[in-house]
C-alpha cells in the first residue's frame, strides 16, 4: 500500500504490487534526473532479461457461473476412480483454461457432494485473487470481487499452500463477507484447496457444504487429488500458450517476428480482396536496430 511496506517485502525476495514500487526510473542523461531516478549508462539495458507482458494476462477473465452445483451421493471408492478417469482423460487433451476449471467444477461435486464451489486465478501482477468459475446461490457478488491475497479464508489458506478443511467458517479469525451474500451468522463448512504445479501456484479451489464439520479427511483427500489434476492440466495450458507466442515473438526483443508476418499478411490480403477494401503497409525504420 505504500512505498515502506514495498521496501521491506523486496528486501525479503518478494516483488509485490505494480507500479513504480518495483523499480525507479532509469535514465541515459544525469542532466534530466530528477530525485529518485537511477542514472545508468547503456549496457544497463543490455544486462537485463527482455520481460514480455502481455496486457490481456492482467484483465478480468470472464466468469464461469451456474446456479449450483451438479452434486450426486457420496461415491464409493469404484465410483470415484471412474470419474476421476474421466476427469484426467477431458483434461489431458484441453487447452483452454476457463474450460478445464468447468471440467473440475462439473465432475468433482459428483464424487464431493457440494452446496458451493468457486476456483480463483491468482494475478501476481496486482497480488489479487480472481474468480473464474463459480456455483451455487449466494456467489454471484463474486463476478466483481479482486482480493488481495491473504484476504479471507481463502487467501490465508492459499498463502499456506496446503489443503485446508474449515469446519466453521462464520468463526474463523480470517472470515471474510462475500459481497452479495446473506449478512449474519451462517453455518457453513469450507475445503480449500491451492492449486500448485511445480513452484507455480496458480489459484484456489473452495467447496462449501452446509453446516458445521461437513467434510471428512476422505472429502478432501479427493478434493486434494482433483486439485492436483486440475493445477498440472493448467500449467500445461499456460506452456502450450507461451510456446505460441515464442513461436511468432523475438526472443531478444519480444516484438513479432516474420514468421507471425508469414502468417498474418496472407490472411490480411485474402480478406482484403473478398471484401474489396484496401490494404496500407506502414514500414518503419528504426535506427542501428537491425
Amino acid at each position: 500500500d505504500d512505498e515502506q511496506a514495498a521496501h521491506i517485502l523486496l528486501e525479503v525476495g518478494f516483488q509485490v504490487g505494480t507500479g513504480r514500487h518495483l523499480q525507479g526510473p532509469v535514465v541515459l542523461d544525469s542532466s534530466i534526473a530528477e530525485p529518485g531516478d537511477e542514472v545508468v549508462n547503456r549496457s544497463w539495458f543490455r544486462e537485463r532479461a527482455v520481460r514480455v507482458i502481455g496486457r490481456l494476462d492482467s484483465e478480468r477473465a470472464p466468469i464461469s457461473y451456474r446456479e449450483r452445483p451438479a452434486s450426486g451421493e457420496a461415491a464409493d471408492d469404484r465410483q470415484f476412480a471412474l470419474v476421476l478417469g474421466e476427469a484426467a482423460r477431458l483434461l489431458q487433451a484441453e487447452h483452454d483454461t476457463t474450460r478445464i476449471l468447468e471440467i473440475v467444477s462439473e465432475l468433482l461435486p459428483r464424487v464431493v457432494p457440494a452446496d458451493r464451489l468457486a476456483v480463483f486465478q491468482a494475478d501476481w501482477d496486482t497480488y489479487t485473487l480472481r474468480p473464474r468459475v463459480a456455483a451455487g446461490e449466494d456467489l454471484e457478488g463474486l463476478e466483481d470481487v479482486d482480493d488481495l491475497m491473504g484476504t479471507g479464508i481463502t487467501g490465508w489458506a492459499f498463502l499456506r499452500g496446503e489443503p485446508y478443511n474449515c469446519g466453521d467458517t462464520f468463526s474463523h479469525a480470517e472470515a471474510a463477507h462475500i459481497p452479495g451474500s446473506a449478512g449474519g451468522r451462517y453455518d457453513e463448512s469450507l475445503v480449500v484447496i491451492p492449486l500448485v504445479a511445480g513452484d507455480h501456484r496458480l489459484g484456489v479451489l473452495d467447496v462449501w457444504r452446509d453446516g458445521l464439520d461437513m467434510f471428512t479427511d476422505e472429502d478432501v483427500e479427493r478434493c486434494a487429488i482433483f486439485g492436483y489434476l486440475a493445477a498440472a492440466a493448467w500449467r500445461n495450458a499456460q506452456l502450450y500458450t507461451e510456446l505460441e507466442q515464442r513461436v511468432v515473438t523475438d526472443k531478444l526483443t519480444g516484438l513479432l517476428n516474420k514468421r507471425w508476418w508469414d502468417e498474418l499478411a496472407p490472411r490480411e490480403a485474402a480478406q482484403a480482396l473478398r471484401s474489396g477494401s484496401l490494404l496500407a503497409l506502414l514500414l518503419v525504420d528504426l535506427d542501428h536496430f537491425k
